[in-house]
């Protein structure tokens, strides 16, 4: 008999016993080890979100079904969210700013007596004017979330509603400083866990993705004996997500560009939202920023890059993000598995050896980082010397490697020039992302030298549509027209042809022009037309990058692959001035200022 009731209990308990809610660690000063995941939007029951419609005209009436109401003249109506009936009493939000823009408390309309009656909401208005720009929106059928734009701040209210209504909570997210990515928080509130009480929901993404790649950063707030209390598997969980998703779709050659979109989506989330990254822009009822711990940071992220460029075909580029990464102390770990990863899509070129030759030319990097290069050979095709240029001029014959000293000249001849437009004197990262900098060749202008701080007055800007892989939150803070001089390793100027310019940024080419920019996809010809003097050969044909274990040297046909070369062995990395010749037989460079020759086979 007990076992045929014990039966009967479970079989009505299995049907029409309550949800039991899930457990939620909250934030203290002890850290869970196994996060409770956010609840599943499944287990939400489904409410249809209600929005607010703006007020036509200038804000002076508003028409309630068969009623109008006049503002006040000291207000303006703005936009107007008639709720679901809850019981029987129909009301309309209505969100209001003075005339002069003055923030004002809500306005509830109660339809009574065939007349509109109107309450104040008190402390429901913006924290700061200028406000003209609100939502209202009913996220379920006991909130309503107000959400503000001044300016570039958005000021968000969770307010519950009731006889009495009031605000729960406040998220603010600050305007994104310069070069920095923008943001879009959807804040609401909902009854995630089926206890009858409201949660707090905030959703953090990229203001500018595609549908395809969207990042996203969680934050939840759990009542708890009418207190609210953060879920910590809270943002972790999210960040990861989304850098899984990434991570997979840089796996895959039709979507690995999406993947780099929403890592850089991922990045801009992170910087609104971590403590970590240094200057988080979201408060929550007061607490500026919150602990997201390792969860799509810098190691990550750099995973997505390198898996991204891998499929892409660029791996010079993937080597010189891996390079960035293990340089940072506490992730010189990731060397090891990064290395595998680049050592399967490296296609080697074998048999190449260095002569090494006479000390030739001067170290120019300070002085000049976005020049092309200090060395030149004299005919494009089997040549019989190279030609030093600059401050200290010469030939040196490829037979004998004897250095013959010759006139000398000045940096400005190893600058870049864009015909009829200017001369290329460097390329600088700002706080608006990386930039193509110009001088008028008819002005006496010099290289941006590497100590230069700031974008000097009176250069042409050629936008590279791209940021590069420096932090200058700190920088910019202080100084929107900041700058920071970029040079080999990670940068180089290659060449230019007609009107634009061709630049390496961290590994990967890129087209500048005036209008746009792109990068150089795996199997594009350049083209000929390059100048001698630079790390592509006069025809297009080849282009060559120094690499950790021998020089990338990229052909359209072949994509890029890595030649090893004997006697600089552990040394390719520091080579500069890098030239190749028209047939890609003969390449020569200088480490410090000693020429290197590197050719195949046996010595002439």
């Amino acid at each position: 008999m007990k076992r045929l009731c014990l039966g009967a209990i479970l079989a009505v308990g299995a049907q029409g016993c309550p949800r039991t809610a899930p457990r939620v660690d909250f934030e203290s000063g002890v850290r869970p080890e196994s996060p409770v995941a956010d609840v599943p939007p499944a287990d939400v029951p489904h409410f249809a979100v209600v929005s607010s419609a703006q007020v036509p005209g200038e804000g002076r009436t508003l028409t309630v079904g068969a009623l109008t109401l006049t503002a006040e003249p000291a207000e303006r109506f703005v936009s107007s969210l008639a709720l679901p009936i809850v019981g029987v009493v129909a009301e309309t939000w209505v969100y209001r700013v003075g005339i002069n823009g003055e923030p004002l408390d809500l306005l509830r309309l109660v339809v009574e007596a065939g007349a509109l009656r109107r309450e104040v909401i008190a402390g429901t208005g913006p924290s700061v004017a200028n406000c003209a720009s609100a939502s209202l929106r009913a996220t379920s059928p006991r909130s309503v979330v107000v959400s503000t734009r001044c300016g570039g701040r958005v000021e968000s209210r969770w307010i519950a509603r009731g006889d009495t209504p009031r605000t729960r909570s406040v998220v603010v997210v600050d305007a994104a400083p310069a070069g920095v990515g923008d943001v879009v928080v959807e804040v609401s509130a909902e009854d995630r866990d089926l206890d009858g009480l409201d949660e707090l929901r905030v959703a953090m993404r990229p203001a500018e993705t595609s549908a395809g790649a969207r990042p996203e950063g969680r934050l939840l707030y759990f009542d708890r004996a009418g207190a609210l209390a953060r879920d910590v598997a809270e943002p972790a969980q999210s960040l990861t997500e989304t850098n899984q998703l990434a991570l997979r779709s840089a796996s895959r050659s039709a979507t690995s560009a999406m993947a780099l979109e929403a890592e850089r989506g991922l990045a801009a989330v992170r910087q609104a939202l971590c403590v970590e990254d240094g200057a988080p822009r979201i408060t929550v009822d007061g607490v500026r920023g919150v602990q997201c711990g390792s969860a799509g940071g810098v190691r990550d992220r750099a995973g997505v890059r390198v898996a991204a460029m891998v499929q892409l075909g660029e791996v010079p580029a993937a080597e010189q993000i891996a390079r960035a990464l293990v340089a940072m102390p506490e992730h010189a770990a990731a060397w090891s598995g990064l290395e595998v990863k680049l050592r399967r899509a490296t296609t080697l070129d074998r048999g190449w050896r260095a002569r090494v030759g006479p000390f030739v030319g001067m170290p120019l990097d300070a002085s000049a980082p976005g020049r092309v290069g200090s060395l030149a050979f004299d005919l494009p095709l089997r040549p019989p010397a190279v030609m030093v240029r600059g401050d200290q001029g010469g030939r040196v014959d490829l037979a004998t490697l004897v250095f013959v000293p010759g006139a000398s000249g000045s940096t400005r001849e190893l600058l870049a020039s864009v015909a009829g437009i200017g001369v290329v004197v460097g390329v600088g990262a700002r706080c608006d992302g990386v930039s193509v900098l110009l001088c008028d060749a008819a002005q006496p202008c010099e290289p941006v030298a590497a100590s230069t701080s700031s974008t000097p007055a009176g250069l042409t800007r050629w936008a590279l549509h791209h940021t590069a892989a420096l932090d200058l939150s700190s920088a910019c803070a202080a100084n929107p027209e900041a700058l920071r001089p970029l040079g080999p390793p990670s940068t180089q100027v290659m060449g230019t042809v007609l009107n634009r310019v061709l630049i390496s940024l961290d590994g990967r080419l890129w087209w500048v022009g005036a209008s746009q920019s792109a990068p150089v996809s795996i199997s594009q010809r350049l083209g000929a037309g390059f100048a001698p003097g630079g790390p592509v050969s006069v025809n297009g044909a080849w282009a060559v990058l120094p690499g950790l274990n021998g020089l990338w040297v990229r052909n359209a046909a072949s994509g890029w692959k890595l030649r090893p070369v004997a006697g600089l062995e552990g040394r390719t990395a520091q080579l500069r001035d890098l030239i190749i010749s028209d047939d890609g037989a003969v390449i020569a460079g200088l480490i410090g200022t000693q020429l290197q020759v590197i050719e195949r086979g046996s010595a002439r």
